[in-house]
């Protein structure tokens, strides 16, 4: 890349940047409050807050019984889209107007409350012994018991949106997804020193860890975060849990969502404009089209025309094209054209 070029690049993001940080100030989304490191105090702190609260959950099942009260367990409920809001600068939140309750009179439900009371005792021990485990690693303590892993992880996401507590507080991990590769060095929570310069890219849906770690990224270095995705809804949707959130953990946005991340490709409108021919495209299925269809009633594109636009763009067209389709018109037209002249010129939505 010529040097010029270079600097138009860099300049470019430096004034990316600045905007994202002016505009992150107005919304007060406190993203001037760094992360700091945790002392062995804070970890003190935490690890009793957490032992505490599942306690009282606890107590308060046996001194319902002991009142012969059918116990339940509470929490917010976020199986549907009027469940959740947006809010610029956060992301999807939980409203907390509706909740889930699980009695174990139901025999609907009496299932479940099993599920919630093993898990929880799950926590509680891992918490007090200081250890940690991944869903997988809980699900196979039992398989017979959780019945499936999806049911496992639900019951994981149920307890902390009650609990009011992250999960990584819980000390419950999730299987690592997400790669990453890079200019960074970081320890992570056991003080291992993690070289991101010896690791491969990134790929698939967004996990809790990733989004962790992008969210920080930005919290603590105001650095800008583009997203180059396939131009599918599938893409589309991966840029808009990092960006917004998801509602299955909305209750966690605070910790998870990127508000500043901005979308840099591939946009649908680029497959026409770059002249990219219609034999690397694909015809979208039904799927797709009730995805696309789907991601336009979601309750952030309303604040969001140009992505909207871009949805619409795919419908109109019915066509979709992966990252790879650019290799059409040249194996190094990506790297070396695409995403430079697109940060220089700052076509980003």
């Amino acid at each position: 890349m010529e040097p010029h070029s270079a600097n138009n690049m860099w300049s470019s993001l430096k004034s990316l940047k600045a905007r994202l940080v002016l505009e992150m100030k107005v919304l007060d989304c406190g993203q001037n409050k760094q992360i700091q490191h945790l002392t062995e105090d804070d970890h003190r702190t935490i690890k009793e807050k957490t032992l505490m609260k599942i306690e009282n959950v606890v107590e308060q099942v046996l001194a319902d019984v002991a009142q012969g009260i059918s116990p339940s367990f509470v929490y917010g409920s976020t199986s549907s889209w009027s469940d959740v809001s947006f809010v610029a600068g956060k992301g999807l939140t939980i409203n907390g107007t509706k909740t889930t309750s699980v009695r174990f009179e139901s025999f609907q439900s009496v299932r479940k409350f099993g599920l919630l009371m093993k898990v929880l005792s799950v926590m509680y021990k891992l918490v007090q012994t200081d250890k940690y485990c991944t869903k997988r690693d809980i699900f196979y303590q039992d398989t017979s018991f959780y019945g499936t892993q999806s049911i496992l992880d639900g019951i994981v996401d149920n307890i902390s949106c009650m609990l009011e507590i992250p999960r990584w507080h819980l000390h419950v991990l999730a299987t690592l997804k997400g790669c990453i590769a890079g200019n960074l060095t970081f320890q992570d929570a056991e003080d291992n020193l993690v070289d991101c310069q010896n690791t491969q890219m990134g790929k698939g849906f967004p996990d809790m860890n990733t989004r962790l770690l992008l969210h920080k990224l930005w919290n603590n270095f105001q650095i800008p975060v583009l997203g180059l995705v396939d131009a599918d809804p599938h893409g589309i949707e991966i840029m808009a849990t990092y960006k917004f959130g998801s509602r299955s953990l909305a209750f966690e946005a605070q910790h998870l969502s990127v508000p500043c991340m901005q979308w840099l490709g591939i946009l649908p409108t680029d497959i026409q404009r770059l002249g990219i021919p219609e034999s690397v495209l694909t015809p979208m299925t039904k799927t797709d089209i009730s995805k696309a269809v789907y991601l336009l009633d979601r309750p952030y594109m309303k604040y969001y025309p140009a992505w909207t636009r871009e949805i619409e763009e795919l419908l109109k067209t019915q066509k979709k094209a992966e990252i790879q389709s650019l290799d059409c018109i040249s194996s190094s037209f990506l790297c070396d054209v695409y995403l430079p002249s697109k940060i220089r010129c700052g076509g980003w939505i």
